[in-house]
């Protein structure tokens, strides 16, 4: 763990970068509170069952990245499930997917490298969540907490450690 409390993999992915901290820029470029939160709050929890697909990273057992878009069986909103913990920081979300359509994850998900994370040894996920009609986007630090095959599915549970907004840009003026 670093000063900040955060693993070397948090570091790397929520931290201000010592340029900007060295420079005096670094509320400048982040504001004076962290981008991100702990868990999976009300809000995203929300968010992240209102998708209906999901763009899933996580690694192989050789520390490459696996990247896989993952969807419910029937292709419709509400296939990502939040828990509903009083602890937001306990919160994880659970998905069943076709044990067919998606080896290439499920593979990364069962031999996958482990990163330290909080204290343990994890099989860590990231994730970011998009709805196409407004452009919203939010983003997930996971581990990887449990999967159970289910038939021809397999169920999915996700612990969620971060969660960071990234609200959509501007629209493009038309050049004349």
């Amino acid at each position: 763990m670093s000063q900040s409390g955060l693993s070397k993999v948090d570091h790397i992915l929520f931290s201000r970068s010592p340029l900007s901290t060295d420079s005096g820029f670094a509320d400048d470029l982040w504001g004076a509170e962290p981008p991100y939160e702990e868990g999976l709050t009300p809000f995203y929890a929300q968010f992240f069952s209102q998708l209906d697909f999901l763009p899933l990273a996580s690694m192989d057992e050789k520390g490459r990245p696996w990247a896989s878009l993952v969807s419910g069986n029937d292709g419709n909103i509400g296939f990502l499930k939040p828990s509903q913990e009083n602890d937001w920081t306990k919160s994880t979300l659970k998905f069943e997917v076709s044990n067919t359509r998606c080896l290439p994850l499920l593979r990364a998900l069962q031999n996958g490298q482990e990163i330290e994370q909080d204290g343990e040894k994890r099989k860590i996920s990231a994730n970011v969540g998009i709805m196409l009609h407004n452009r919203r986007r939010n983003k997930m630090d996971c581990w990887l907490k449990g999967f159970e095959t289910k038939g021809d599915n397999v169920e999915i549970e996700l612990g969620v450690s971060y969660t960071m907004g990234n609200c959509p840009k501007c629209e493009c003026q038309a050049f004349a």
